[in-house]
């Protein structure tokens, strides 16, 4: 059983490589803020600083549900 540290971690950028990382060290610390430069949509949604949202690409899919 992991057991938080204290302290807060900062992960800049809400993409797919932002996520998987906020998720790494989700168990590891009691605090992960994820900053990114556009408004998080409630859902999935093409943003303005993910141009490649909108390719058609397995890879993502897959990716984030990990």
């Amino acid at each position: 059983m992991r057991v938080a540290a204290p302290g807060t971690v900062v992960v800049i950028g809400a993409g797919i490589g932002g996520l998987l990382a906020a998720a790494a060290v989700a168990g590891c610390y009691q605090k992960v803020i994820v900053l990114d430069r556009d408004r998080l949509p409630d859902g999935p949604a093409l943003r303005k600083g993910a141009p490649q949202g909108a390719h058609v690409h397995g890879v993502l899919a897959s990716g984030q549900s990990a």
